[in-house]
């Protein structure tokens, strides 16, 4: 073998080291711009935002079974749900240590003071315009809300398992996961209904 022939194959070696070694290259960039993506993803869906299957059907019509609604992990970092939101919440079952996801809409804030009677439902002794309603409100109550605490109806009432109910009372807080602002499937948008003309004055 010819001096010229050796280095013709030296060339085709190198070539070939530098062709795998760009090829390496290419699928280390991809696999770690699929990790970044799924790491940010992760991120997002646990501190932002979420989609969520609604399994109920306690919030019909407004919401209705297997819908999923885009949850806004953000509403309520800077302050607390407003009377008339819809959230969504979480709560341990007593019967093991699972937590379950519910879905329904705020009446009482703090210190608001709730009465449900002949159907109807009063807040700090206003009547509520409740047009998402198609059925009346069940059950005779009168509650004060406590501090950092939520009272909550479904808008599905005669069926809705809520704050009337001692499994659920009161939602904390801290159980709140964040405000619905519309839905992707079906996609479309959630009417917004603000109980704010029976604020405290």
């Amino acid at each position: 073998m010819d001096n010229n022939e050796e280095a013709r194959n030296e060339n085709r070696e190198k070539k070939h080291e530098k062709k795998q070694e760009s090829t390496t290259k290419k699928i280390i960039d991809i696999l770690s711009t699929v990790l970044i993506a799924a790491v940010i993803a992760l991120l997002l869906n646990k501190f932002v935002f979420s989609l969520i299957e609604v399994n109920m059907t306690s919030m019909y019509p407004t919401v209705n079974n297997s819908d999923v609604v885009f949850l806004n992990k953000t509403a309520y970092w800077f302050g607390g749900p407003e009377s008339g939101d819809i959230i969504v919440f979480e709560r341990e079952q007593s019967n093991d240590s699972q937590t379950k996801n519910y879905i329904k809409r705020v009446i009482g804030v703090p210190g608001d003071t709730i009465e449900i009677t002949n159907g109807n439902v009063y807040r700090n002794g206003v009547l509520l315009d409740e047009p998402y309603l198609i059925v009346t409100t069940n059950g005779s109550y009168h509650i004060t809300v406590p501090e950092n605490k939520y009272f909550v109806l479904g808008d599905n009432r005669t069926v809705s398992i809520d704050s009337r109910s001692p499994s659920i009372g009161f939602v904390d807080k801290s159980e709140i996961l964040g405000r619905v602002v519309f839905k992707t499937k079906p996609f479309g948008t959630i009417p917004k209904y603000k109980h704010d003309y029976a604020d405290v004055k």
